[in-house]
């Protein structure tokens, strides 16, 4: 079984290329743990 596992998502720009590795394996699903706040990519505090 393969699946990805991740934490805060985060903004910068080593992102994307994480997000393209994990999806790469073709995983059953994925996790992500962490703070969501920022899920849209934009900080609104």
């Amino acid at each position: 079984m393969t699946f990805a596992e991740g934490g805060d998502i985060g903004t910068s720009l080593s992102v994307p290329p994480l997000h393209k590795q994990a999806s790469s394996w073709d995983p059953l699903f994925g996790l992500v743990g962490g703070d969501l706040a920022y899920a849209d990519g934009v900080y609104r505090g």
